[in-house]
């Protein structure tokens, strides 16, 4: 069986996730007559849409948040906004205004380092791995993010039988490019486990979007029998995957919903 499933699944991921990265691109340049304080609206807009139409279980610094987003668990670490973006903010009645509406949301929340009894309820439901990584690396360092330096959203368990194994607990991490709206990296990874195998071996497969190269990694020394349940668990997942990716996407598109809206306001 071909690798093809697994690169459209990854394809769509990046270019979706692409699209995104232009948007906010653009909307940082609508600003830039003002500084570059379009991509501090942009963080700001986006932590205030998340508090408003998700459920905060809690906020362990003003910079990590936890939260119940339709029953689906997401986290949000930004770094720490330099001296002249505080400035900026200052200056700007739009950054200001969502500077202090979040300030004001943040202050109010549990500071629990620990999980609360409602966030393992709903961990329970959930799969035991995050679903989708967005990670900067080196942390902090994707001047397209704009501070933001994880998110990781967990959706409920996929997973798939596949000729008496078990391909569970799918990821997909993206490392986005640090100055341009592209991806570095996807990687895909799930669990396949057996009747008669006590522990899972773990399937990769990491993609490169600038030259559409792929590799596969299964280290087993049946290696290829994993991979060809891999690549079939890949296209039985891929429409669930991508469903739940298009979940991320929105939440993460509030942030011009709500910037708009303040606008206008």
């Amino acid at each position: 069986m071909s690798l093809s499933c697994v690169e459209e699944l990854l394809k769509a991921v990046g270019d979706r996730f692409i699209e995104f990265l232009v948007r906010v691109d653009r909307f940082e340049k609508e600003f830039r007559f003002e500084g570059k304080v379009g991509g501090v609206i942009f963080t700001l807009a986006l932590l205030n849409y998340l508090l408003n139409h998700c459920k905060v279980f809690r906020s362990t610094t003003l910079r990590e948040i936890y939260f119940n987003c339709e029953g689906r668990y997401l986290y949000i670490h930004i770094g720490f906004w330099s001296q002249s973006e505080t400035l900026e903010i200052q200056r700007n009645r739009l950054a200001n205004g969502l500077f202090e509406w979040y300030l004001q949301t943040i202050s109010k929340l549990p500071k629990d380092i620990g999980r609360t009894s409602e966030e393992e309820e709903l961990l329970k439901h959930l799969s035991k791995f995050d679903t989708f990584i967005i990670e900067t690396l080196p942390p902090g360092s994707n001047k397209l993010l704009y501070n933001i330096i994880d998110v990781a959203y967990t959706a409920p368990p996929i997973g798939a039988l596949i000729d008496g194994y078990i391909l569970s607990d799918p990821s997909i991490f993206i490392e986005p490019n640090n100055t341009s709206p592209e991806i570095n990296e996807i990687t895909f990874q799930a669990n396949i486990t057996s009747h008669k195998a006590r522990e899972g071996v773990l399937y990769q497969v990491f993609f490169y979007p600038s030259t559409r190269k792929i590799k596969e990694n299964v280290r087993h020394s049946n290696e290829e029998e994993y991979v060809k349940i891999g690549r079939k668990g890949a296209c039985l997942l891929k429409d669930k995957l991508l469903d739940e990716f298009d979940r991320l996407i929105s939440l993460l598109n509030g942030a011009f919903s709500l910037a708009l809206s303040y606008l206008l306001y």
